[in-house]
């Protein structure tokens, strides 16, 4: 019953969202950050892939709020540069500053696997996904060996779905080298690789 006006595959995701609201996010895969504007709700709906490879960074003040996929874009509207010391000592610490902290006070950065919804009196970060290990199941080397290349070959045909061209950046190393083998399998034209 939805009506697509584009070509786009991103507005799938307009249509997921009216369809089953932020119950949505489970039948999403791959990587993404994205927000969306709910005009029936009056609210704006913020959302990072599963293991966060897409970044969404947010500033919450009062009833305004700043988003953008880099720290950069919510600066540019003049905010506080206050650093945060913490953030700073697990930078030192760690050589990276784990979420939801940024190297500014009042900039935070949405976690993977989570989704926000600020209103015009509220804000709510939600988590809707966390890793979970399942119980150890006795199997076979050779049913690993096909489990694994299913999954690798479904993984790469999901992510070839696109509406612009693909390559692969080869480093040389096993998983660049199978996904390209993957990717080789699955198209009907050569593809197009760099390496790095």
């Amino acid at each position: 019953g939805h009506r697509f006006r584009t070509n786009s595959d991103t507005e799938t995701i307009v249509h997921a969202y009216e369809e089953w609201g932020e119950e949505f996010l489970k039948y999403l895969r791959g990587m993404f950050a994205f927000a969306l504007w709910d005009e029936k709700n009056q609210q704006l709906f913020l959302a990072r892939d599963r293991l966060g490879k897409k970044p969404l960074y947010y500033l919450q003040e009062g009833d305004r709020v700043l988003w953008g996929s880099e720290i950069k874009a919510i600066l540019e509207a003049g905010v506080s540069r206050e650093i945060d010391l913490t953030a700073l000592s697990d930078y030192l610490s760690l050589l990276y500053i784990p979420s939801p902290r940024t190297i500014f006070s009042s900039i935070r950065k949405l976690p993977a696997g989570h989704y926000a919804i600020a209103r015009k009196d509220s804000f709510e970060v939600r988590s809707y996904w966390d890793l979970k290990f399942e119980p150890h199941h006795e199997i076979s080397e050779s049913q690993m060996m096909t489990d694994l290349l299913e999954i690798l070959d479904e993984a790469t045909r999901l992510r070839m779905i696109s509406d612009v061209p693909l390559g692969a950046f080869l480093s040389g190393g096993i998983d660049s080298s199978a996904i390209v083998a993957m990717m080789a399998l699955s198209s009907k034209t050569p593809v197009i690789t760099n390496s790095i």
